[in-house]
């Protein structure tokens, strides 16, 4: 009987490893522009083509490689980063076991040129699936161009789990825009199938470089808040966008370790805990969190794809980033999307004053001289009225509107007390049931796309047409609602459709219809969109006000009038 153990070939083994470092297109771009940036690069320029199926390319100026160093650069296990064993456990740099080229050259064409700078010639090596077939001098500029072409063309068996060209765009764009969080000072640009998608220039530090990349996803008029924190050994640098710009899925959080992009539960559990009541269970915000220890303190060497680190102070780092999250927040003055008690909301800070209208509709300030809490309470007593006479049925009064609360909440007096109504909820939840209605569309509006936004657009084309969205020819075409913001209102909901899929995006666009117009509302709107509510509560289509909620928000609040005379007596 023969051995049953055999010994694996050295291209069957290539294929193996190469199954564990490349995932998808992505995976190739993110190994090889990380190590452009080992290399010293300063600018860094990737295309792709379908998707990266069909040929990637990452160019960078960075310190090239002589002769010897491209041939062993392309065998396993040789690197420039580790000499011993107890150099693992001081590593700052983002590549270290050697795998990534030999990996990616056994399951696809590569060919790498390389030029160091005291080189007049530079180096081309082609390789195909792991067998070196072209090795010669060639002119080339200072630095290293790879070239991979029809990755996983001898591995039918993952082939055939990548996605469409659009859906792996997006993730070699995503990953891309990770990777430029590591070096700010990096140049970096992407060409899609020979568009300009994404240029990030070079920045000065990590905050110009976070609050650019969290601008791509939430708007340039977006504010973000920031904050720095020195725990012991730990500092954390953090950047947030303000909590209505939460997404549903975690990939929006942004955490690096030493500058290195890692998937960590227990800090992201952090940042959800440093964030609090500022948002709904099951939402993440948008952030940006680096962590620098010292190196000695992080295990990098526990994933194939060097997604995870192991943390020597895991409880130390976690609870830094939960302090420097809520200082963050707190500098940002982030308002919660959550449920906040009316007391939490009298103590955190009072209520701006009221602006009403009298019985001969004109205007009236309240609290600039006798006091808001006084007119509020002289208000709910002329709604009551006198009580009926017994055993005589009336129908409720209806609610007498007395003004808009800047931040669009508008205010009401009843006989229970005085409600506060979340005009942007109400008018979300009314959008809920009746639905979005497309209407006419616009003219057409020239709109410049980037690759991700036009192939993202192209995949989820039905979806846009229903939200009132068509886009033709690189030409933006909306329904008449949206005009005035149109580009804007396309890319959150492009956003949206990555981010959670359509049911985010009808969720998005609702949010987006439901945002109160400039300036107060009258009297007229107001009355008429809180008897809408109530009529909807009555047939049963909404629960009741109080527990009524748009995306973890209330639509009503009541202050009892009880409550309000034990405050002005307390």
């Amino acid at each position: 009987m023969g051995a049953r153990i055999q010994l694996l070939s050295a291209a069957l083994a290539d294929q193996i490893a190469a199954g564990e470092v490349v995932e998808r297109p992505s995976s190739v771009v993110k190994e090889l522009v990380e190590n452009a940036l080992d290399a010293g690069a300063g600018r860094i320029e990737v295309e792709i083509e379908r998707g990266g199926l069909g040929r990637i390319v990452v160019s960078d100026d960075g310190e090239g490689m002589t002769v010897e160093d491209a041939h062993l650069a392309l065998r396993r296990h040789a690197t420039s980063k580790l000499r011993t064993a107890e150099q693992l456990f001081s590593l700052l740099s983002f590549g270290f076991r050697g795998e990534a080229l030999p990996s990616i050259a056994s399951i696809s064409e590569l060919r790498l040129v390389t030029r160091p700078p005291e080189q007049t010639a530079g180096y081309e090596l082609v390789v195909r699936a792991g067998e070196v077939i072209s090795a010669r001098e060639v002119g080339a500029a200072t630095g290293t161009r790879i070239e991979v072409r029809e990755l996983f063309a001898n591995v039918p068996a993952r082939l055939k789990f990548q996605k469409v060209a659009a859906t792996e765009s997006s993730h070699v764009l995503e990953s891309l825009v990770r990777s430029a969080l590591s070096a700010p000072a990096v140049h970096l640009k992407l060409r899609v199938d020979g568009r300009l998608t994404l240029e990030l220039p070079s920045h000065a530090s990590l905050t110009e470089r976070a609050h650019a990349v969290l601008r791509r996803t939430a708007g340039r008029g977006v504010r973000l808040a920031s904050a720095r924190l020195q725990e012991g050994p730990i500092l954390v640098e953090v950047h947030l966008a303000p909590p209505e710009e939460s997404v549903l899925s975690a990939r929006r959080v942004h955490l690096m370790v030493n500058r290195r992009l890692v998937r960590d539960r227990g800090l992201l559990s952090a940042v959800q805990l440093g964030m609090g009541e500022l948002l709904p269970r099951g939402r993440h915000p948008l952030a940006v969190v680096a962590l620098s220890l010292p190196p000695g303190d992080v295990d990098v060497n526990v994933h194939p794809q060097k997604l995870e680190v192991r943390l020597a102070r895991a409880a130390e780092a976690h609870a830094a980033v939960r302090h420097a999250i809520a200082r963050a927040a707190a500098d940002g003055g982030f308002a919660p999307l959550a449920e906040q008690t009316v007391t939490q909301r009298y103590i955190a800070e009072p209520p701006p004053p009221l602006v009403a209208r009298d019985e001969d509709d004109a205007d009236l300030a309240y609290g600039a001289e006798r006091g808001r809490a006084y007119e509020l309470v002289s208000a709910m007593a002329d709604a009551a009225g006198e009580p009926p006479p017994v055993g005589v049925a009336v129908a409720p009064d209806p609610p007498r509107f007395l003004g808009a609360v800047p931040g669009g909440y508008l205010a009401f007096s009843e006989p229970a007390g005085l409600t506060l109504l979340d005009q942007h909820v109400a008018s979300a939840l009314l959008l809920s049931i009746d639905g979005l209605d497309a209407g006419r569309l616009a003219l057409p509006t020239a709109l410049l796309l980037e690759e991700a936004d036009r192939t993202t657009a192209e995949a989820h084309e039905e979806v846009l047409a229903e939200l009132g969205f068509v886009v033709q020819g690189g030409q933006l075409r909306s329904r008449a609602a949206w005009a005035p913001a149109a580009s804007e209102t396309f890319v959150e909901l492009l956003v949206a459709l990555r981010e959670g899929g359509p049911d985010e995006a009808y969720a998005r666009a609702i949010t987006l219809a439901a945002r109160p117009p400039a300036g107060a509302a009258d009297a007229a709107t107001a009355i008429a969109l809180y008897g809408r509510l109530r009529v909807l509560v009555e047939a049963g289509q909404l629960p009741p006000l109080e527990e009524a909620r748009w995306r973890g928000r209330r639509a009503r609040v009541l202050i009892p009038r009880a409550e309000i005379g034990q405050r002005l007596e307390a």
